[in-house]
C-alpha cells in the first residue's frame, strides 16, 4: 500500500502538469487562430507638432496609407506594414516614421515632421525651397508658410555660405530677430543682410568669425538706437579688423 501511495504522489501532480499544459496548447492553438483572422478597425495618423510647424497634413498621411491599403477591414497579417512606411515616408516634408499595430485594432502612423530654418531664392525662373536643419532642400507647402530668413544664392556653394549666418543665428535669438534676409555675391560668396530693423544692409563679409562680426554690430546698433539716428545710413560694414565702417544717406 505504501508503494502505491508512493507511486500515486508522483502520478498526480505530473498528470496535473500535462493537463494544464494540454490547456494552455489548446489556448495558444485558439489565440493563434483568432489573431489569423483579426481585422484592421480603422487607421490613427499622429503628427508631431514641432514649433508651430505645420507642413505634414494628416490627411495626406491618410491618404498616402490608404493607396497601399484601405486599411479598416484588412486582416492585419495582409497588410504592408514596410509598404505603408515607403508610402509615408515619400511626402516631402516628412522626417521619420513608426509604423505598427495596435492592440485596438488601429493601424497607428506616427510621423515627424522636418523643420524649415530657411527658405533658398535662387532667381525668378526656378521655384524657392525651404532647407531643413541638414541643409537638404523640400518644396514649399500649400498649407502653411514658415517664417525664416529668406538666402538669395546662385547655387548650393552659396547656400551653404548662407547657412553658416542661419546656424549662427539659431544659437543667438537677438541675431535671429534681427535677420530677415541673407545676399550671398556669386563669386566671393560675400554675405549681406538685410535687416528686419533699420535702412542699412550689413555687409557680413565671409561667412567667418560670425560671433565677433555680430558683437560688433550689436554695440553699434545698441549706440545709434540711443542717438535716435539709426535711419540715416544705408550701410554698415563688419569685414573691417576691429572696426565698423558706415556709410550714411
Amino acid at each position: 500500500m505504501s508503494a502505491l501511495n508512493n507511486t500515486m504522489r508522483w502520478i498526480l501532480p505530473l498528470l496535473g502538469t500535462m493537463i494544464l499544459l494540454a490547456a494552455a496548447g489548446l489556448l495558444v492553438g485558439f489565440t493563434a487562430g483568432e489573431e489569423a483572422e483579426a481585422r484592421y478597425e480603422g487607421l490613427e495618423v499622429e503628427v508631431e507638432r514641432i514649433d508651430g510647424v505645420f507642413f505634414v497634413d494628416a490627411a495626406d498621411v491618410r491618404n498616402a496609407v490608404e493607396r497601399v491599403d484601405s486599411i479598416r477591414g484588412s486582416l492585419v497579417a495582409d497588410v504592408d506594414l514596410a509598404a505603408v512606411q515607403t508610402a509615408v515616408a515619400a511626402l516631402p516634408a516628412v522626417a521619420d516614421i513608426e509604423v505598427y499595430p495596435g492592440l485596438d485594432r488601429q493601424l497607428h502612423v506616427k510621423v515627424a515632421q522636418r523643420r524649415p530654418i530657411a527658405r533658398w531664392h535662387r532667381d525668378a525662373e526656378r521655384p524657392d525651397v525651404y532647407l531643413d536643419e541638414q541643409g537638404l532642400t523640400m518644396p514649399l507647402s500649400r498649407q502653411f508658410t514658415a517664417r525664416v530668413p529668406v538666402i538669395h544664392a546662385a547655387d548650393s556653394a552659396g547656400v551653404a555660405s548662407g547657412l553658416t549666418w542661419v546656424r549662427a543665428c539659431r544659437r543667438d535669438p537677438n541675431m535671429a530677430a534681427f535677420t530677415d534676409q541673407i545676399i550671398v555675391a556669386p563669386k566671393s560668396r560675400e554675405l549681406t543682410i538685410v535687416p528686419r530693423i533699420g535702412m542699412a544692409r550689413v555687409v557680413v563679409g565671409e561667412a567667418s568669425d560670425l560671433a565677433l562680426k555680430w558683437g560688433k554690430l550689436s554695440i553699434f546698433y545698441r549706440e545709434q538706437i540711443a542717438r535716435g539716428n539709426l535711419n540715416e545710413f544705408k550701410q554698415v560694414r563688419l569685414d573691417y579688423a576691429g572696426q565698423v565702417v558706415a556709410t550714411r544717406y
